[in-house]
């Protein structure tokens, strides 16, 4: 408003016959009007580079998200619950994607003050008519000011183009991540169904091996009343037996470092969480810094706009100065339109090489998940072959052990208490495994809290 009452005042100078100062002083005005418009645009040139850094760094925080989630869900084959726990968070995924609103929002805005800028110059315009009706000798500056309003005019339109495409970009990368994310999901789950279906395939075996204990002690009862003639047959079934108690020490051992593998890589994934919780701290620190910086800029920009239409009536400028500026500035506009295109350029080739490595990752992911799925069937293949072999050899020892006597009773006695000794161990490896992963899905659960606090900041910034 102020600005526009002090043009009124030296349009109707002008109009009213003032001399050639009033003049000159008409077209400092508008010069300086004219600078005052060009800063705008720069410090909109300004918000939205820093906007698409904050993408680029949300982006880069989602990859980052999705590579852990992965890992954490190679891990936990043996927890059926998990797989609704990351369909929540799926569902609930539509929250990562607010930078489109985001973007939107910077859209409509940029709109607007596009719209305010075209009106602005239209009002220039019909100043700059007034006076050359009433300057014949000043046409010609008149038309090369135009000229520069209407390239400015162009320029914002054309910044706006060049986000919006930008903008479509960035939704046609989001809609990418979030299918291979899918995509990784149904990997999973179809792995794990697999290994589910092997676990319970040898739990199956274990439980036809304890009723065949169970079936061999009854008979080992009815024939405790048979003669001792059968004592070398029963020295070489004990040798039978020292031999089985061996193998299955060795797959308790094999079962042992099993847990302490998977504990370990465990309490790896534990830390990589920790790290990744402190590079989240860091760069809410960074964004708080960069929201104080752009809004002292803001301050800044405001406070020189009040000392301009301060100082806007005592200045005074030659014209042939003002003419050579004019140039200057049109010189530093084509200048600052391609060093935005080579930025734009340069962004573009580390996207590519974003999603190069992505891609490379994946199928790395992908390779060795399969040679992992190899090894586990063929460890069961062999485990089931091993346990079909000892049912065979059970089935003869059966058929040769008519007669035995309460030693045999005794040991089988040991030999269970064994068994029970080994289930309680396991089930306590089963209940610690359990506690370490819902300990990490509530340190996943924090950390989705924290991207959530994030994009709170960023909207509440923005509003």
């Amino acid at each position: 408003q102020k600005e526009n009452a002090s043009l009124k005042n030296i349009v109707d100078k002008i109009e009213r016959g003032s001399d050639k100062s009033s003049v000159l002083a008409l077209w400092d005005e508008l010069e300086r009007v004219k600078a005052t418009y060009e800063k705008r645009i720069s410090t909109i040139e300004e918000e939205k580079r820093e906007m698409e850094i904050r993408n680029e760094r949300l982006q880069r925080t989602e990859r980052d998200l999705s590579k852990d989630n992965y890992n954490l869900e190679a891990t936990a084959n043996d927890l059926k619950t998990y797989v609704s726990i990351l369909e929540t968070k799926l569902k609930d995924g539509d929250d990562k994607y607010s930078v489109t609103s985001q973007n939107s929002r910077l859209a409509d805005s940029l709109t607007k003050k596009n719209q305010e800028l075209e009106k602005q110059v239209a009002d220039l315009n019909n100043k700059i008519s007034q006076f050359e009706r009433n300057s014949v000798d000043d046409r010609t500056q008149i038309r090369q000011l135009q000229d520069k309003l209407s390239d400015t005019k162009d320029k914002g339109a054309a910044d706006l183009l060049s986000f919006t495409k930008e903008k479509e970009s960035l939704n046609a990368q989001i809609s990418n991540l979030k299918e291979d994310q899918d995509n990784a999901l149904g990997v999973y789950i179809e792995e794990k169904t697999v290994l589910d279906m092997k676990y319970n395939k040898l739990e199956e075996s274990y439980r036809e091996l304890e009723k065949k204990v169970n079936y061999l002690q009854e008979e080992l009862r009815d024939e405790q009343d048979h003669s001792s003639k059968q004592k070398e047959e029963i020295t070489r079934l004990d040798t039978d037996r020292i031999t089985e108690a061996a193998s299955f020490h060795e797959q308790r051992e094999k079962l042992e470092s099993t847990i302490v593998f998977l504990e370990d890589k465990v309490a790896r994934k534990e830390k990589e969480v920790k790290d990744n919780e402190k590079e989240h701290s860091l760069e809410m620190e960074r964004l708080k810094t960069s929201c104080d910086s752009i809004l002292s800029v803001h301050i800044k920009d405001k406070e020189a706009a009040e000392r301009e239409n301060n100082n806007l009536r005592d200045e005074v400028r030659d014209m042939e100065r003002t003419i050579s500026s004019m140039n200057t500035s049109l010189e530093n506009d084509r200048t600052r339109i391609n060093h935005l295109q080579e930025l734009l350029k340069s962004e573009q080739d580390a996207r590519e090489e974003d999603a190069f490595a992505f891609e490379n990752e994946k199928q790395s992911l992908e390779a060795s998940t399969t040679i992992h799925v190899a090894l586990l069937k063929e460890e069961h293949e062999d485990a089931l072959q091993q346990l079909k072999e000892e049912n065979r050899d059970l089935l003869d020892d059966v058929e040769r052990m008519k007669s035995s006597f309460t030693a045999q009773v005794e040991e089988i006695s040991r030999l269970n208490c064994k068994n029970e000794e080994l289930k309680d161990e396991l089930g306590r490896t089963k209940t610690s495994f359990e506690a370490q992963m819902k300990e990490i899905n509530m340190q996943r659960r924090q950390k989705k809290d924290l991207i959530s606090q994030v994009e709170k900041l960023m909207m509440s910034y923005d509003a």
